[in-house]
């Protein structure tokens, strides 16, 4: 019991924090909006998809993969300590290696030299990825400080904003404001790590280095080939059509990134590591857990896309203005993918990667990524953001599909028509709420 109090306070505590943190975009994306308009909200936006594939190098798995080893080592300081300095260096070894693949991108990618210094800061928010191990924080279950990272750099952002703000050419302040604070709290975020759990900071051997970059390589592929058909659909758009379209597109995006990082974040950040310690148990426990989570589950994602899709209009004047009216059609397409992406990183996430199926996890991204990427250079010079829309949304639910497939047939049974009964699941919801007592 006491274990199911640690998981509903840890996830209710980023839920909160979540929600906060996703309070201060209904201040600044519709100031930065109306201020910038949609060619340098592109602008800022291609540069952060392109930086965006140096951050999950320098990421690579180890959010997952941490967790994933942590939760075996049961506290043991000297074995957590060795870990905290293998991850470390070998992510300060990304950085470099993704440091000098960046250079010469900079210095021949049109898109890029044509606007240097926004690309060149866009990249340095892979600083951030370095100093914010937040696998150590919920591998300990310590989700408040993941939480309160979040609060803290969104909340300077958000002063940044109100304060310097104030004209379109003002579009270069904002992306030194959204790239570095992230980086500065993510610092201190590091040293409050080394003070709570005591952690050393020692240079492993360069062997070592590689060789936990080795063993994770099945998962960062599979994250890596991810971003293939959701982040290079925008470098794809950027390439055929202008900034404007790129920013129409993005800014849609932007209303499923939040209605997904303030429901799906906390949840897979909270459970991930609370399954994993139940598989640990024994295969039937973990199962069952899942098999209460997922009828709760699909009531929480329902009301999120209905809410989206039934005030898309409304949310796009709201926080863009009426130079972005482009984005609705964009936003209600998007919107239908969002129920589709929820689960597939609950079954991909919550389920195969704490059953260990990285190899299936890795061929369903392959396959994913192809047909995305086939699809968009076949539609997208056409058809241009509509076709980057309904592209990724039919992409998100034949994963889903596959997934499903995949588990069923490795005999993993998370699905019964009893647990989605009404009675079934108003029990597990009076379960859930007598945990705060």
């Amino acid at each position: 019991m006491s274990g199911n109090k640690n998981l509903l306070k840890s996830v209710t505590s980023l839920g909160v924090v979540q929600i906060a943190n996703y309070i201060f975009p209904f201040v600044t994306i519709p100031i930065v909006s109306r201020i910038l308009g949609p060619e340098k909200i592109g602008i800022i936006n291609y540069a952060a998809s392109f930086a965006l594939y140096f951050v999950l190098i320098v990421s690579y798995s180890f959010e997952l993969t941490g967790v994933r080893r942590a939760v075996h080592l049961n506290n043991d300081k000297d074995a957590i300590n060795s870990l905290f300095s293998k991850i470390f260096f070998s992510q300060f070894f990304l950085l470099v290696i993704s440091f000098i693949i960046f250079i010469p991108c900079l210095l021949f990618i049109p898109f890029l030299k044509q606007d240097y210094f926004i690309s060149f800061i866009s990249f340095a928010f892979c600083i951030q990825s370095l100093f914010s191990q937040n696998w150590l924080f919920q591998a300990k279950q310590e989700l408040k400080f993941i939480a309160g990272y979040n609060f803290a750099a969104r909340s300077l952002i958000m002063v940044g904003v109100l304060v310097f703000i104030r004209r379109e050419e003002d579009y270069i302040i904002y992306a030194c404001i959204f790239n570095l604070v992230p980086v500065l709290v993510s610092f201190v975020l590091f040293i409050i790590a080394f003070r709570k759990f005591d952690l050393k900071l020692k240079i492993p051997k360069f062997k070592e280095v590689l060789n936990l970059i080795n063993e994770d390589k099945i998962i960062f592929f599979s994250n890596l080939i991810i971003s293939l058909y959701s982040t290079t659909s925008t470098v794809i758009l950027g390439f055929y059509h202008s900034s404007s379209v790129v920013g129409f597109y993005t800014s849609a995006q932007k209303v499923v990134d939040i209605a997904r990082n303030v429901v799906m974040r906390p949840l897979l950040q909270g459970l991930f590591p609370f399954i994993g310690a139940a598989f640990t148990q024994g295969f039937d426990a973990g199962t069952k857990l899942i098999q209460k989570i997922l009828p709760l589950f699909l009531l929480l994602t329902i009301t999120v896309v209905l809410s989206i899709s039934i005030f898309g209009p409304f949310i796009v004047n709201v926080f863009f203005g009426d130079k972005f009216q482009d984005s609705v059609i964009l936003l209600e397409v998007l919107s239908i993918g969002l129920f589709a992406i929820f689960f597939n990183m609950f079954f991909g996430s919550l389920v195969m990667l704490n059953l260990k199926m990285d190899k299936y996890f890795l061929s369903i991204s392959i396959f994913a990524a192809v047909f995305s990427l086939i699809l968009n250079f076949i539609f997208v010079p056409k058809y241009g953001a509509l076709a980057t829309s309904t592209i990724w949304t039919c992409t998100e639910f034949i994963i889903v599909a596959i997934q499903v497939f995949i588990i069923r047939k490795n005999n993993v049974n998370i699905f019964s028509r009893e647990q989605f009964s009404i009675s079934v699941i108003v029990k597990n919801i009076k379960n859930m709420r007598s945990l705060k007592s």
